[in-house]
């Protein structure tokens, strides 16, 4: 399974230019409201929304996050994508490609 951003989505990357940690802000456009997306939250969109299936994803996201003390196990590390990522989806933020 691949997922894209909604099609009344419309997102950003802020913080990179000023030197604060990165973060998404997406929203349903017009009208919103806007929620932001920081740390792990960050990472984890932009590895689903690159298009790769998500056993791809979550393959990176284990491996990105392997040598981080307080990140959980693989098999827990899968289990929480997929549940922020079913969160997105029911609230329209992603939509499947297949």
């Amino acid at each position: 399974m691949r997922f894209r951003p909604g099609a009344d989505v419309g997102w950003v990357v802020v913080g990179e230019d000023t030197g604060d940690p990165p973060a998404i802000v997406l929203a349903h456009l017009p009208v919103g409201p806007p929620i932001v997306l920081s740390g792990t939250a960050d990472l984890i969109w932009h590895e689903v929304v690159s298009g790769d299936p998500m056993p791809e994803v979550i393959d990176r996201l284990v491996a990105l996050t392997a040598d981080v003390a307080e990140a959980p196990g693989p098999d827990e590390l899968a289990s929480q994508v997929e549940d922020f990522v079913a969160r997105l989806w029911e609230q329209g933020y992603l939509e499947r490609e297949d």
